[in-house]
């Protein structure tokens, strides 16, 4: 065997889904570029208590994460097995004390939290404990020397908060994530059609409850859509994603879109698969993004995108997607109805989509990132 890696990921009752999957991808697929390797994230001891609320939980989960798990033997154990340690998400920087000895490198998918804590998206409050830690995050993320990001808007953001030198900048490499499930235009879409005959036509949305995923602006533009584009008022909205919040429903409720809003909750793989290949079009305004997994996931399964042109999305959707402001509302409505009728400009996104999608296969990341580790490797 070669090198011996070991990946830092999240602690598992924080639910962080997209980093499971992402920690998941790159262990498998290490695995067969002759490396070793290992996995840790923080055990789960004092959150495992039952029959406590969602505050006294997360401080219990605070003890495990930074009290607990860096004592631990088999956190000791791992640093002294490991070669070269990758921690896999900005928010663990905190660690960086524990492995400073040992080659290592740290993923930064977005530092939204790190920016909020510092006033730079006012609509994003964070607590007195939270500025803290993101203060703490962003101190230990100084002392890393080698950094991802997934995204070339993530990594100049990345830049210019640590202070990273002209001269440093080599440090900081843009490795684009992979699929982490092998989505398609199907075969047989006739079969996905049927099973969501009584939903079509509808318009997709995939994301959480995240400020910055701008779910209150999606309903806004279908609202929008059904009063303003007649000839598009027999279009359902699906949601795919976390419950709406109360927020989200009394918008529904107030504007009489109760029968026309279909919120989907922990939807699979397969049925994302199927749901992606039924819409008529894929809507992603999000304010700002690391990356914009959804974009590429609508684009390997036929589906023409309508995003925003905020943060990172234009890099990632390429040619594959007509973009609008986040907050214009009527913008992005006018390129919903364009992809709808004008069937040259939906076969256009749809051509280009599937093409850009060739730019972010998992083989490509984890070729990246294999060889990045040796590079590391080589300079220890």
């Amino acid at each position: 065997m070669g090198a011996r890696i070991l990946l830092v990921g999240n602690y598992v009752p924080d639910a962080q889904e997209s980093m499971q999957r992402f920690t998941y991808t790159l262990q498998q697929g290490l695995s067969f570029c002759d490396y070793e390797v290992r996995v840790i994230c923080p055990l789960v001891k004092c959150g495992a208590w039952k029959g406590l609320g969602a505050t006294s939980l997360k401080w219990l989960g605070y003890l495990d994460k930074f009290i607990l798990f860096p004592q631990s033997s088999e956190w000791k154990a791992a640093i002294a097995w490991a070669d070269l340690i990758h921690v896999i998400d900005q928010a663990n920087a905190v660690y960086y004390s524990s492995i400073n000895l040992k080659p290592h490198l740290i993923t930064c998918h977005d530092i939204l939290a790190i920016e909020s804590s510092l006033g730079y998206y006012p609509q994003n409050q964070l607590s007195f404990t939270g500025k803290i830690y993101q203060k703490w995050i962003l101190n230990s993320l100084k002392c890393f020397s080698y950094f991802t990001c997934d995204s070339n808007f993530t990594k100049d953001r990345l830049i210019n908060i640590l202070g990273i030198l002209d001269n440093d900048t080599k440090k900081v490499s843009v490795i684009h994530i992979g699929l982490n499930y092998p989505y398609r235009v199907l075969a047989n879409q006739s079969e996905a059609q049927k099973k969501f005959s009584h939903l079509m036509p509808f318009i997709l949305h995939v994301g959480g409850n995240q400020w910055y995923k701008n779910r209150m602006g999606v309903l806004r533009t279908y609202h929008y859509i059904l009063k303003e584009m007649p000839e598009l008022r027999e279009l359902k909205l699906i949601m795919v994603g976390k419950p709406l919040t109360q927020d989200m429903i009394n918008f529904i409720r107030e504007n009489g879109l109760t029968e026309a809003v279909i919120s989907k909750v922990s939807v699979p793989n397969q049925e994302l698969e199927e749901l992606y290949n039924c819409a008529e079009v894929f809507l992603f305004p999000s304010l700002v993004e690391g990356f914009g997994w959804p974009v590429i996931e609508a684009q390997a399964c036929g589906c023409p995108v309508v995003c925003s042109h905020a943060g990172p999305l234009p890099e990632v959707a390429g040619e594959g997607a007509l973009t609008a402001d986040p907050m214009d509302e009527a913008g992005l409505a006018a390129c919903i109805r364009q992809v709808i009728c004008d069937v040259n400009v939906r076969n256009h996104l749809v051509e280009k989509g599937r093409l850009n999608v060739q730019n972010f296969t998992t083989e490509k990341m984890i070729s990246s990132f294999a060889a990045l580790y040796q590079d590391i490797l080589s300079k220890s």
